[in-house]
């Protein structure tokens, strides 16, 4: 079979747009700060409770009051930590099993990003809406460094990155990984997911990125 051929007739088969995300090594595991700060959103609000007390308390810092907030405090740690992330877009995602909770994806033997699923235990898949077109495409770049700064996210329970922005997420345990052609497909158990925002899906057909009409 003619693998252009195969392509092109495979591109008529329309498909949802996700992106796959995860650690460059099982980081929770090695830094207990990590996993507290993007496990416990606690913290988040016990922060902006001391750095209101502390404002109050000590009038000398009224000046810094507008350069340290809860919100650049939250994008300071983000840049420490974006160095590792990865991710990547992916429109091979595809249900398994609901009994055990199973769900899988495609990856490229060649890909930078292969090397990382294999070795991580946990990774996130965010479902995009037809808004995250411009994120889709960021991630469908290699190489792009400024591709964790196009739209703002939060963290699971395994602290992996979701959109803020998309459908929906999966958060999953690696499951197995199987090596087939010049592929090797992800299988991934299912811990958290659910609804993010009511939008329309990002959809892939020919190859290129559309929306639905109605």
């Amino acid at each position: 079979m003619d693998p252009k051929k195969l392509r092109e007739t495979l591109g008529l088969f329309s498909t949802g747009v996700i992106i796959a995300c995860a650690r460059r090594k099982n980081f929770l595991e090695e830094n207990f700060f990590s996993e507290k700060f993007f496990i416990d959103k606690n913290l988040v609000g016990k922060f902006e409770e001391f750095w209101q007390n502390f404002l109050q308390e000590n009038s000398f810092a009224k000046k810094f009051e507008s350069k340290i907030s809860t919100q650049n405090f939250l994008e300071k740690i983000k840049k420490i930590f974006a160095a590792e992330f990865f991710g990547m877009t992916i429109n091979s995602f595809t249900s398994v099993s609901l009994n055990p909770s199973l769900v899988s994806f495609c990856i490229d033997n060649k890909s930078a990003n292969l090397k990382f699923f294999k070795k991580n235990r946990y990774f996130s898949l965010n479902v995009l809406s037809q808004e995250q077109q411009g994120l889709a495409t960021a991630f469908a770049t290699p190489r792009n460094s400024k591709k964790w700064g196009v739209e703002p996210y939060f963290f699971g329970q395994k602290g992996n990155p979701i959109f803020q922005n998309s459908l929906a997420f999966f958060e999953c345990k690696k499951h197995r990984v199987i090596k087939c052609g010049d592929h090797h497909i992800i299988i991934g158990e299912v811990l958290d997911c659910g609804k993010v925002n009511d939008a329309k899906p990002l959809i892939y057909y020919r190859g290129k990125f559309d929306s639905l009409n109605s």
